[in-house]
């Protein structure tokens, strides 16, 4: 796991108080809301990677376990904080019938637009990298510049595969989510809502009630 200390900016001995303000002051800047296409993407996977810290954070009992051990389950804080912000997204729309649906629709638009980010951004770098063959010997600006450029497509994947690994998990949490249908004797379309929305109400329980702990807030 990322040092939470650092993904929130603070020192080791940060009061309560000072987390907390940093959590918020990130949130403000990584906000998806304040970011369209693959950028929101990103800034989607750097909110889960803030979030996840301020779990381990806020929580004492978490606090003292990282502190102690260094460890904090990262990638289910990280798929857990994913799906808190996509079914918090699906509930505050007004024609939200089936937010399982919706949650397992966005996870999947999600890993597609990741796959062909990495896939585009891996293409640019081959491509830099036999640009940068050809300056080897030259010690000029041109060979700076590109390396600078190829660093930032590195980066680019290095971000996106995270945020594909955490997708994926958060999948498959979702999928691993098993519920009994209640055999009453309804018509089949009243029956299919009555268990989406039971369905809902159970993993929006489960995902938005604090994992191992956690505080159960998002947004500030």
């Amino acid at each position: 796991m990322k040092n939470p200390y650092q993904t929130l900016g603070v020192e080791p001995t940060a009061t309560p108080a000072e987390i907390k303000a940093a959590w918020r002051k990130l949130c403000a800047q990584h906000h998806p809301d304040k970011h369209q296409g693959a950028e929101a993407v990103e800034h989607a996977a750097a909110m889960a990677e803030i979030n996840a810290a301020y779990e381990v954070l806020s929580n004492p009992q978490n606090r003292l376990q990282y502190d102690q051990t260094g460890n904090a389950d990262s990638l289910d804080n990280l798929a857990v904080s994913v799906l808190r912000e996509m079914f918090d997204a699906v509930l505050e729309q007004e024609r939200c019938r089936n937010p399982v649906k919706d949650v397992e629709r966005m996870l999947a638009e999600v890993k597609s637009q990741m796959t062909d980010r990495i896939k585009l951004a891996s293409k640019r770098a081959k491509a830099l990298e036999r640009r940068l063959a050809r300056f080897q010997k030259d010690p000029g600006l041109i060979k700076a510049m590109v390396e600078a450029k190829l660093r930032d497509i590195e980066h680019t994947i290095t971000t996106s595969e995270r945020a594909l690994e955490i997708n994926t998990h958060a999948q498959g949490m979702l999928e691993a989510f098993s519920y009994e249908t209640d055999p009453d004797p309804m018509d089949a379309e009243t029956r299919r809502m009555a268990e989406h929305q039971r369905k809902a109400a159970e993993l929006y329980h489960r995902f938005g009630g604090g994992f191992g702990g956690g505080s159960g807030q998002v947004w500030p």
